[in-house]
């Protein structure tokens, strides 16, 4: 039996992404649970994902293309990992050591220059390291992380496939 055609994975990929980000905004609109810094890159993450997912089902492209795609997902999917995995890791230090909570976004981009700004949301900060809510024992940012080491490997499958 063929595996599914790369279309159709990136459809996949589109879907479960949009779904997440769907998801996402429920839990924020719906529930009230409010997003930290690095909750936002990791939204940021899903949509850019998911807007390459879009571009290459619209285009259909052949076998360069369909890499040039894949890298691109896989690229947005790794750093979205890599957010969800400090947070993650931030998640589970002891929690005297934690820093206060960081100034809105829109504050930060005011007032900080960018190096310094990235610096301080991916050193922490008390609103990252709380867990309002789970599902099956796992937090929002644990799920976030499975599902892009789940693009990642999409991503990277359609990077690697043959015609």
């Amino acid at each position: 039996m063929p595996l599914a055609g790369p279309p159709l994975l990136f459809l996949l990929g589109l879907l479960v992404s949009t779904a997440i980000l769907g998801t996402a905004f429920y839990l924020e609109h719906g529930i009230g649970l409010a997003p930290c810094a690095l909750c936002l890159i990791q939204r940021a993450c899903m949509a850019a994902f998911a807007v390459a997912c879009l571009a290459a089902v619209v285009h259909r492209p052949k076998a360069f293309g369909r890499r040039i795609y894949g890298a691109v997902a896989l690229a947005f999917s790794s750093f979205g990992a890599f957010s969800a995995g400090r947070q993650v890791w931030l998640q589970n230090l002891p929690r005297e050591g934690s820093s206060d909570c960081l100034m809105p976004l829109e504050r930060m981009l005011d007032e900080m220059t960018f190096p310094t700004m990235v610096k301080a949301i991916f050193d922490g900060s008390a609103d990252c390291l709380q867990v309002n809510w789970s599902l099956y024992g796992m937090s929002v940012a644990e799920w976030s992380l499975l599902a892009f080491a789940g693009f990642m490997l999409l991503s990277a499958f359609q990077l690697l496939r043959r015609h």
